[in-house]
Order: structure tokens, then C-alpha cells, then sequence
């Protein structure tokens, strides 16, 4: 009888699970809490869905009818309209695959239970918070699979993944906002970091495809996050395996196959573009773009309004034990601080680097796991019981510190956008009602 893994990370998951749905069942999912599972520009990556299930329609005509009925006073079109009167969907559809099966339970259910089979109903809604919590769950078990290749401490493993969770943005994108693309990034980024480290260490051919299975679904639900592959020669180090070029040789049927696996899903965005207004390319981030010669690299990085530092600080505190553990190993230093720097800086230099409403600095938050690798490393490296302690102490603090930041962009304690270190400072652990939009008037 094979027995099940009750390990310290795998119990901390399951925690997880048991608490977000006793949130969800609590708050989430009443006093019409649930309408907004679906919001903002998850409607457009949602979308997909309930165009090519219910309404046969890549036109999107019924959006104006689901909007006015579940979203009354707050109408957001989650597809653009273009020149010629066409209406495009500019979001990309790697989430809504990952939401199919999610989707078509719903779609049973609410047939079930006769629940309106419009898409956008309570059951339909509710199905993408299971979702989100889902691949967040998933992508903390890949980190700690990850863990395991250089981490020998089950107790820090699960520090690390209690981390990842509960002290960065990732815990609102989980629970407050799961249509939003970042927690399925999240599991694709750390799925991919994991079967590459598998594959250098047991050289299974297999892993080997399914590295570029996954590369082509993290390309298909935010393109930019393909910068990932820069983390491979830093994974490759962690496995302490030297690869020489004759892999290539030995492999390279399935590099081959793999990277048609790769193309082939790249190419259902195109197939979808060509549905709706019949081609085959089209730019739909119209007037949006990077503009390379103006980074805000300092900002996204530093600024009160958004900086990733500033709301996801245990960061901080791992690139500094990066810095540390690493003095002397300039192989992993590098191989670790250049790919970190240039997903910041290709990051900072979209035309809106603040990524418009939400809590914390947004594009780094699938990126999570990567950066808390030398923390990890360095919480193992540390010889003194009081360094230990000390980390562990820091880390207890950011991680209570986000909890009550994540409370109070939802209870807007703290603005959605455009914060400064002054309302910063004025809203800093306040949490009572008196407080509800104290920075809003």
C-alpha cells in the first residue's frame, strides 16, 4: 500500500488549503464578495472561456450584457475595441487554459444546481478562487521540490514555502484577486525551475520535454516571463552538475520535439487572433509597450508607490544573503544577480512600470520563488544558532507585516496605486475601521 507523504512542507500545504477555504466560505464568497473573483484584467484573461464554451463567440458581443449584470457602476470591457470597430481581447490565453478544467466543473455544477449557465454566476465565480489557490498550492509544492535538491532541512524547506506565501503579494493574488495572472505564473515559473533542476541531476529525457511544455504555457500567459531560461545556468550550479555541450548531442531529438511541443503552444494565441478578427499577428497592447531608454528600474524597485522591496521586504533580506553567502563564488553570484536584473529591468521599463492598481510591486511577484533561493541557502549556511535566529526572527516580522498590509489594500487602508512614503508612513499597521480610506480624502 503506498503510503502518503505527510512531510513538515506538504502539512504546511494543507494548511494552506484548510485556511483558504474557511476564508473563502467566511468572506469571499458572500454578501456578493464573489462578483469580484472575476475583475479587473482577469476579465480579459478569463474571457476566453466563456467565448469558446457558452457563447460560440469571438466577437464578444455578450460581454455588454455580463457586464451590466454583474457588474453595475463598475463596467471594465475586458476586450478592446479596434479601429475598424473590431473587438479584440489583448490578454494573453496561457491562464485561461489552466482555468479550462476549473471552468468546466463550474459549468456542470451550475447546470446541477440551476445556476445561470452564463459564465459569470456565483458557481462560475467561485471556481476561479478554488483555482487560484489551487496553482498557488501547486506552485509552492514544485518550491519545495526545488528546495530538495540543495536544501537538507525539511523545517527550512517549509519556512521558505510559508514565506513564499504568506510574506509577499502572492497571498492577495490567491485570495483576493485569482483571476489576475500572477499566481498561475507562479506555478509555471516554479514548475519549470524544478523539472530543470530534475533533469540536470537524473538526466531524464522526458523532464527534458517537459521543461519546454511548460516554457511554452509560461509564453502563453504573460510572454515576458519567458525571461525564466535566464535562471537555468543558476539552477544548474544549485544541482551542482556540470553539463558539458555533448547533452546537446545526446539529446537533441528531444530538444527537437521539444521545441515543437514549444511552438505549438505558442501558436494557439495565434490561432485565437486569427478567430477573432482574422489574422494571424496582431499588436494588441495598442499605444502600451516597453520603452527600454527610460527604465524606472530605482522605482519598481525602491519607490513607496510600488517598490518590491518596500512591500515584499524579505526580498531584501535574501539578496543580501546572496550577497553574502556568494562573496567568493562569483559563478553563483552572477549567475543568480544577472537574471534577477534583467527581469527588473525589462519589468521596469513597461510604459506604465507601476502596472496600474494593486498591491505591491505585481510582476515580480511569480518570481518569488526565485528569489528567495539564497535566503533559503543562507538561513542552511549559517553556522551560529543566533544568526539563525535572528533571520528567522526578521523573516516572522515581514512575513506578519504583509499580512496586515494584504488586510488593508483590501480594506483601502492603503491606496491601490499612487501611494508616497508620507501616506505610507500616516497609514503604516493601522488597521481599525476609522482608518477604512483615511488616504482617500
Amino acid at each position: 500500500m503506498k503510503k502518503y507523504d505527510l512531510s513538515f512542507p506538504n502539512l504546511l500545504l494543507l494548511t494552506f488549503a484548510l485556511v483558504s477555504i474557511v476564508f473563502f466560505l467566511s468572506f469571499k464568497w458572500v454578501n456578493n464578495q464573489w462578483r469580484y473573483n472575476i475583475a479587473s484584467d482577469g476579465k480579459g484573461y478569463y474571457v476566453y472561456l466563456p467565448a469558446a464554451f457558452i457563447y460560440h463567440d469571438f466577437s464578444y458581443q455578450f460581454t455588454q450584457e455580463t457586464e451590466e449584470k454583474y457588474y453595475p457602476g463598475d463596467l471594465q470591457p475586458p476586450v478592446a475595441q479596434l479601429e475598424n470597430g473590431e473587438k479584440l481581447n489583448k490578454y494573453f490565453a496561457g491562464e485561461a487554459i489552466l482555468l479550462s478544467p476549473f471552468f468546466l466543473i463550474a459549468y456542470l455544477l451550475s447546470y446541477i444546481f440551476h445556476f445561470p449557465l452564463d459564465g459569470y454566476s456565483f458557481i462560475f465565480q467561485a471556481s476561479i478562487s478554488v483555482a487560484g489557490l489551487f496553482y498557488a498550492l501547486a506552485g509552492l509544492w514544485f518550491l519545495s521540490r526545488l528546495l530538495k535538491h540543495f536544501i537538507y532541512s525539511e523545517s527550512i524547506i517549509a519556512f521558505i514555502v510559508l514565506l513564499a506565501f504568506g510574506a509577499s503579494n502572492l497571498l492577495h493574488y490567491t485570495w483576493m484577486e485569482p483571476s489576475m495572472s500572477h499566481v498561475y505564473s507562479f506555478f509555471a515559473i516554479n514548475a519549470f525551475m524544478w523539472l530543470a533542476a530534475d533533469y540536470f541531476t537524473h538526466q531524464n529525457k522526458n523532464k527534458l520535454l517537459l521543461v519546454f511544455v511548460v516554457l511554452g504555457i509560461i509564453c502563453l500567459i504573460r510572454p515576458i516571463n519567458s525571461l525564466v531560461v535566464l535562471t537555468l545556468p543558476f539552477v544548474m550550479l544549485l544541482t551542482q552538475k556540470k553539463i558539458s555541450l555533448s547533452f546537446i548531442a545526446e539529446a537533441k531529438w528531444h530538444i527537437l520535439f521539444g521545441l515543437l511541443l514549444f511552438v505549438v503552444i505558442v501558436c494557439i494565441q495565434l490561432y485565437l487572433y486569427h478567430l477573432q478578427v482574422g489574422k494571424w499577428w496582431v499588436w494588441a497592447y495598442a499605444n502600451e509597450g516597453f520603452n527600454f531608454k527610460k527604465s524606472h528600474l530605482f522605482e519598481l524597485i525602491f519607490s513607496f508607490r510600488k517598490g518590491w522591496f518596500i512591500y515584499t521586504p524579505l526580498v531584501l533580506i535574501s539578496v543580501v544573503s546572496g550577497l553574502v553567502i556568494w562573496r567568493k563564488n562569483i559563478a553563483l553570484l552572477f549567475s543568480f544577480f544577472i537574471p534577477l536584473l534583467v527581469i527588473l529591468f525589462v519589468a521596469s521599463s513597461w510604459h506604465d512600470w507601476a502596472y496600474g492598481a494593486g498591491f505591491g510591486c505585481r510582476p515580480m511577484a511569480e518570481f518569488t520563488s526565485f528569489a528567495l533561493i539564497p535566503l533559503a541557502l543562507g538561513i542552511q549556511h549559517a553556522v551560529k544558532y543566533k544568526i539563525k535566529a535572528a533571520i528567522a526572527f526578521i523573516c516572522w516580522c515581514f512575513l506578519l507585516l504583509n499580512c496586515i498590509q494584504t488586510y488593508q489594500i483590501n480594506k483601502h487602508i492603503l491606496l491601490w496605486d499612487n501611494m508616497t512614503f508620507d501616506a505610507y508612513r500616516a497609514s503604516f499597521l493601522k488597521t481599525s475601521e476609522a482608518h477604512v480610506n483615511m488616504l482617500e480624502h
